[in-house]
């Protein structure tokens, strides 16, 4: 039956050669995250602006029933982002 052999080994290793050591590594590994970091989005072109149901209508120049017609028959893009109903500047300007 073959014995297990527990016992550590140690190793000397200068102060000096051990902090090279350690920074190379961690740099190393610093240098790998940022790297697979995602780029932030770019800025959205003015077009590219939402507004309110209120922006909306002050700039179409209807009412909000208006508004809530136009939307419900389609003939009004919008999206809702976080529960909040918005209009693409751009899309209205189309219209």
């Amino acid at each position: 039956m073959p014995h297990s052999d527990n016992s550590a080994e140690f190793i000397v290793i200068p102060a000096h050669k051990l902090d090279s050591i350690v920074r190379d590594a961690v740099s190393g590994e610093i240098s790998r995250y940022f790297a697979n970091q995602q780029q932030p989005a770019p800025p959205l072109a003015s077009s590219d602006e939402f507004l309110t149901k209120s922006e909306t209508c002050s700039l179409l120049r209807i009412s909000q029933p208006s508004l809530f017609r136009r939307m419900r028959d389609g003939s009004l893009p919008y999206t809702k982002i976080g529960g909040r109903v918005l209009f693409r500047r751009s899309d209205l300007v189309n219209l």
